[in-house]
């Protein structure tokens, strides 16, 4: 059977597991329409936003893949047809990101939002004639053609001489992203409301969980500094995705920052039936044959028993199933027979392991499979880790890092009630990947 058949012994066109964020827009691979679940906090979302009539700030938190990216577009997408605009893509941000750069991802995204609205509305040419849309989209090109912020560039004055006319300024000392950004955003957010009737914009800013701790006081430093000149700039609505570690660190850290947002939004994850109707409906629109249903490739109950290993991480899961299907599917005397837990558990068990030693030295994959033996599914502290292997606290904690880092453990939000000279410890918890890797260890 070739490889590329496999789908369609369940009447699918495509891999109903994909891991990516449903995408709003005409011509997404996978549209945001494909949404399931999360109106209680989608409703909360959206009217916090349109009950501002001037600015608004949300942070959406939650674990690795719980969706929180998905529900940022969704919001977007529902937002849309209200005049408040965005770009399917979000504001991400870089290891070691400097204060400039971080102005020109706001300023690129703002760009972006506002020619391709002109585009879809037949409003280009004349957005394109303003003077901000014109120095926004010239800071924009510098910035991604150079290396550095060094040399004279030719950027106009922002409201101070007719279109163009422009002045010479030597980047970075007198035209600065983070000096123009204030007046550039007003004066972008005008041009919207003048040309495309627009209630306002959505910046998205996503992937914060990417983040080491020396990038995360960066940005919180940054984000601080850009409070008044771009979080409170009128007319835009700012939803911020992260993990609640991320989030704490780059928002909550600084009171002039954490005053100006609403009340965050913690992300649960989806409950178990939830995750079959959001497969079901995933079925239902990658059918290749209208004319017939689709059928599930792999049986429910295996799913929801992943989804349990692996904590609610619905993009972990997606994953293993995925791996699954393409490692067992269209095989044996029934080759269309839908996968049970009882065939994907032993093949993920071995596939797992493998990738665990390759991407592990020796010790730390001894060290994880001791770990997943004795903890299974419970929380453990560093003084667990390291009576389990007989280490030092501070290798254990070194190990720790590691396997933190690898994906194969994460900390939790809950502390232990008294850790060393009663000071409650971070506790830690296995991931989805570790527990199949060495659940028979």
């Amino acid at each position: 059977m070739k490889p590329q058949d496999l789908w369609r012994l369940f009447n699918l066109r495509d891999t109903p597991y994909f891991q990516e964020a449903l995408r709003p827009g005409d011509g997404s691979r996978y549209p945001v329409e494909w949404f399931i679940g999360r109106s209680v906090e989608a409703n909360r979302l959206t009217r916090t936003i349109l009950g501002h009539s001037g600015s608004s700030r949300q942070t959406i938190r939650g674990s690795v893949g719980v969706g929180k990216s998905t529900l940022a577009q969704h919001v977007k997408a529902v937002l849309a047809p209200e005049l408040l605009y965005s770009n399917p893509d979000a504001v991400s941000l870089g290891h070691a990101d400097s204060a400039d750069e971080v102005c020109i991802r706001i300023l690129s995204y703002v760009y972006e939002t506002l020619i391709a609205t002109a585009r879809e509305r037949d409003k280009l040419a004349a957005l394109e004639r303003c003077e901000a849309v014109q120095t926004a989209r010239h800071l924009v090109r510098v910035f991604r053609e150079t290396t550095g912020l060094t040399g004279g560039v030719n950027v106009p004055i922002v409201g101070g001489l007719s279109a163009g006319r422009s002045a010479t300024f030597n980047m970075p000392a007198t035209a600065r992203p983070t000096i123009l950004i204030g007046q550039l955003l007003r004066e972008l957010c005008q041009a919207a409301r003048e040309h495309l009737r627009a209630r306002g914009i959505v910046v998205h800013v996503n992937n914060l969980e990417n983040l080491t701790d020396a990038d995360a006081v960066r940005a919180a430093a940054i984000f601080r500094d850009l409070r008044d000149p771009a979080l409170l700039a009128d007319g835009y609505h700012w939803l911020v995705v992260g993990t609640s570690a991320s989030l704490r660190a780059v928002v909550d850290s600084h009171p002039q920052l954490r005053s100006v947002f609403s009340l965050t939004l913690g992300l649960d994850p989806l409950k178990p039936a939830e995750l079959l109707r959001l497969l079901d409906r995933r079925y239902l629109a990658l059918v290749a044959d209208p004319s017939k249903p689709a059928r599930a490739p792999i049986a429910a109950r295996a799913a929801q028993a992943l989804y349990a290993l692996f904590h609610g991480d619905l993009r972990g899961t997606l994953a293993a199933l995925d791996e699954a299907a393409h490692g067992l599917l269209g095989y044996g005397e029934r080759p269309d027979s839908p996968l049970t837990l009882a065939d994907v558990q032993p093949f993920l068990r071995r596939r797992y392991e493998a990738d665990a030693r390759a991407r592990l030295t020796p010790i730390q994959a001894d060290a994880l499979a001791a770990l997943t033996h004795r903890a299974r599914g419970k929380a453990f502290s560093v003084k667990d880790a390291a009576a389990t292997w007989t280490n030092e606290r501070s290798r254990a904690a070194r190990i720790l890092t590691e396997l933190q880092r690898t994906g194969y453990v994460f900390p939790l939000e809950q502390r232990s009630p008294g850790g060393e000279r009663g000071r409650p410890a971070t506790l830690y918890t296995l991931s989805g990947a570790a527990l199949l890797a060495f659940a028979e260890a």
